[in-house]
């Protein structure tokens, strides 16, 4: 068996000793009443509404003005993006009308027939709207050289009032030519024309 140590007993001196609790430094009586009554007039100071020290908060003013802002960027982002979206609506619009219309003036260039052209036309477009077109056709004085004015119209989903556009050109058609004594003629000055250019640049 382990022996345990003996220990010597305790003389006179060390039961007089004083203990840890009784060295510890202990504060007054009536100090305790005193802080806890601080603290409650603490407790009782913030609860009113003043600020605790060491927290922020924003004022009224403060949350109005930044509600202002907010909605004033709001409306100025809007607008431009509606601006955006109507922009792209409208170039995608004269696109299809551009196209339309090309298509328009490219049946015009390939029909021999004078009395058919003067007729006009119409057709249906790729979405769905109708497209109608007209010419004006005019002699010039050279021979199977004409002015062509090309009316078109085209509806439109938007407004009831059609879409229109005019372009004039030039285009030299032999089988246009109505008037064969007309053209006879418009060839004949054509030719003395030619035949004055021709001796000047001789002499």
């Amino acid at each position: 068996m382990r022996k345990v140590p003996h220990l010597p007993p305790l003389g006179p001196e060390a039961k007089s000793a004083p203990s840890l609790a009784d060295t510890a430094v202990r504060p007054p009586a009536g100090g305790i009443a005193l802080l806890g009554r601080a603290l409650r007039r603490r407790c009782r100071t913030a609860g009113a509404g003043n600020p605790v020290p060491g927290t922020a908060a924003f004022t009224l003013l403060e949350v109005l003005v930044a509600i202002t802002v907010f909605a004033m960027a709001a409306i100025v982002l809007g607008s431009a993006y509606l601006n955006v979206l109507n922009t792209y609506d409208l170039v995608a619009r004269e696109s299809q009308v551009g196209e339309d219309f090309g298509f328009a003036r490219q049946l015009v260039l390939t029909e021999a027939d004078r009395e058919k052209l003067e007729e006009g036309g119409e057709f249906e477009t790729a979405d769905g709207r109708r497209a109608t077109w007209s010419v004006e056709i005019l002699s010039t004085g050279t021979a199977d050289l004409f002015q062509v004015t090309l009316n078109f119209e085209i509806s439109r989903l938007d407004s009831p009032e059609p879409e229109r556009r005019s372009q004039t050109f030039m285009v030299l058609r032999p089988t246009w030519s109505i008037d064969q004594a007309e053209h006879d003629k418009l060839r004949e000055e054509a030719r003395t024309r030619i035949v004055e250019l021709q001796g000047k640049q001789m002499t």
